[in-house]
C-alpha cells in the first residue's frame, strides 16, 4: 500500500505563509488516501525509539520523517507528538486554574511558555519543542472550534504547512469548515476518525510518559 508522498514533502520545506483555502483543497483532494491510510494501525508509532535511554522521546516525537517511516507516519507522529505537548501543559496551566479560553489573563511570563519547559525538563530544547507546542495549540483550537478531535486527523496531509499559519488564516480555516459545503468531507472523515484520534492520543501520550518516567528513574539511579 503506498499514499502520496511528493506533495507533503514539497509541502513541508516551504518557507512560504500557508492559505486556509489552500490547506482545506489539499486536504480535500486526499481524503480517499487518508480513510484507506487510517485502516491501518498506526498507535505504536512513538514505541520504536521511547524506550531508549537517554533521549527524551518528546523531542524525538517533533523531528522530520525518520529511516523507513512512511511520510504521512512521520507526520502522524509528529501531531500527535504536538497534541500531547498541548495538553500537558493544558493540564499544567489547570493546576492554576487557567485555561487556554483564557489564556489573555495569563502573567506575561507564563505566556510563552518558559515556566512549562522548564518544570518538564525542556529547556535546553526550547526552540524544537516550542514549536511543536504552537502547532499543538493551533490544533487545539482548531478542535474546540469544529466539535471533535478526529478533525485534526483530517487535516494531517496538511500538517506540515502548520508552522505557517498565522492566526487570520487559522481563523479562516474554521470559518470555511463551518460554512462551506464543498469541505464537507473533511468534516465527515474527521467526525469518522475522532475514535481513532483519542486512541492514537491516549496511546502518544502513555507512550512518551512512560519513556520519560524511564530516563527520570535511570538519572536518579545514577
Amino acid at each position: 500500500m503506498s499514499f502520496p508522498i511528493d506533495v507533503s514533502n514539497r509541502m513541508s520545506t516551504s518557507e512560504r505563509a500557508a492559505d486556509a483555502e489552500e490547506i482545506l483543497n489539499l486536504c480535500l483532494a486526499e481524503c480517499d488516501h487518508l480513510e484507506e491510510f487510517f485502516t491501518n494501525d498506526w498507535s505504536l508509532i512513538h514505541s520504536k525509539f521511547g524506550q531508549k535511554i537517554g533521549l527524551d522521546a518528546r523531542r524525538i516525537s517533533l523531528l522530520p520523517t525518520l529511516q523507513d517511516e512512511d511520510p504521512w507516519e512521520g507526520q502522524l507522529r509528529r501531531l500527535t507528538g504536538s497534541r500531547h505537548l498541548a495538553e500537558e501543559e493544558e493540564t499544567c496551566l489547570a493546576k492554576d486554574g487557567y485555561t487556554l479560553e483564557n489564556a489573555t489573563s495569563l502573567p506575561n511570563y507564563y505566556r510563552q511558555g518558559p515556566d512549562f519547559l522548564r518544570e518538564q525538563g525542556l529547556w535546553n530544547d526550547r526552540e524544537t519543542i516550542s514549536k511543536g507546542l504552537s502547532q499543538g495549540h493551533k490544533l487545539r483550537r482548531i478542535e474546540r472550534a469544529i466539535g471533535f478531535e478526529g478533525i485534526s486527523l483530517a487535516l494531517l496531509p496538511a500538517f506540515p504547512r502548520f508552522p505557517h499559519l498565522a492566526l487570520d488564516q487559522e481563523t479562516r480555516l474554521i470559518f470555511l469548515l463551518r460554512n462551506e459545503n464543498r469541505f464537507e468531507k473533511i468534516l465527515k472523515l474527521g467526525s469518522m476518525l475522532s475514535s481513532f484520534s483519542r486512541s492514537y492520543q491516549n496511546w502518544t501520550n502513555y507512550q512518551l510518559r512512560q519513556s520519560l518516567a524511564l530516563n527520570n528513574r535511570v538519572q536518579t539511579a545514577n
